[in-house]
């Protein structure tokens, strides 16, 4: 009887491990499973630079607003939002998430308003748009002024605005963007599911030479709430500081570096700063009383069996 209490706790905890495991490798909305975009939105979400419309879903086919566009894309390369004492744009809040990342990238050349001093945030962001974009942040890479354009040519090619032509070649070319059966539909809204695709190929090739430091594991309790703090707190950065977190399923980490710890498990905070990456691993353990008491129960019941293993043989002599 003992043996089998222990086979059948053994039993138990190795289906534990693999819930834990099935938790971790889940998908982080629940509208992702099927769309062309899983790998991208997984990764982005996984590396803290993508969210949903909320906890569950992504939207994926939703279209995506040009001050969205413009915040992802900005914390995937890296961009430092500012403040500056005149606005660039007559419509976009001071106190709005997207400010200062849109003033950045304004400042940046990557980003040009309207005739009447406006940038339209709300609006949703066309194709051509995007291409124009894309090709202000790339110009000055080798491999975008060595790119031959003369055979990118789309079927609705006078359908693109004159000022984003050349940029739509020269991402097409890049394989930034491609084309819908020799068409590039410039003025299609972007899908939220295009833009992951997008911010994930941007991302990896922005950095690709990024440099990856590992530091010093954090151990933590089941229901700790720590902020991880770095050894070069007093630096200023040149670059969002953009933190995020492997396995949600055993904690959560806030996008000041609180991170709070919700059940037992491993995981990795990451840390991007730029080009630069830094790895926290995570170990954490069960709440002390949770332990103890699982302890107890275990001890309880083995004294029990024993008990009644005695009082069996006692009646059989």
């Amino acid at each position: 009887m003992v043996f089998l209490k222990r086979t059948i706790l053994a039993a138990a905890i190795l289906s534990m491990s693999m819930t834990a495991v099935q938790a971790e490798t889940a998908a982080p909305f629940k509208d992702i499973a099927d769309s062309f975009a899983y790998s991208s939105i997984a990764s982005l979400h996984q590396k803290g630079l993508i969210s949903g419309v909320s906890k569950d879903e992504f939207a994926p086919q939703a279209s995506i607003k040009r001050k969205h566009f413009v915040l992802l894309l900005a914390k995937t390369i890296g961009v430092q939002p500012i403040t500056p004492l005149e606005p660039s744009f007559v419509d976009v809040p001071i106190e709005s998430v997207e400010f200062g990342y849109i003033e950045a990238f304004a400042r940046l050349g990557y980003i040009q308003g309207f005739d009447d001093n406006t940038f339209k945030g709300d609006a949703f962001i066309k194709r051509q748009d995007v291409a124009v974009i894309l090709d202000h942040i790339f110009k000055q890479a080798t491999t975008l002024q060595s790119l031959s354009t003369e055979s990118i040519t789309f079927k609705d090619q006078e359908q693109i605005h004159p000022y984003a032509r050349e940029s739509v070649q020269r991402v097409a070319a890049m394989s930034l963007m491609r084309g819908y059966q020799q068409t590039f539909s410039p003025q299609k809204n972007v899908s939220r599911a295009e833009t992951a695709v997008i911010a994930q190929q941007v991302y990896e090739r922005i950095r690709q030479t990024q440099e990856i430091r590992r530091l010093p594991e954090v151990n933590l309790t089941v229901g700790d709430r720590q902020q991880i703090v770095l050894p070069f707190t007093n630096t200023t950065f040149t670059y969002t500081p953009v933190w995020g977190w492997d396995n949600p399923a055993i904690g959560t980490i806030k996008a000041d570096g609180e991170f709070s710890a919700t059940a037992a498990g491993k995981g990795v905070i990451s840390l991007n700063i730029g080009n630069k990456t830094y790895q926290i691993p995570v170990k954490i353990e069960p709440a002390k009383e949770i332990v103890e008491e699982v302890d107890q129960e275990t001890d309880r019941e083995l004294d029990q069996e024993v008990e009644n293993n005695v009082e069996e043989e006692e009646t059989t002599a």
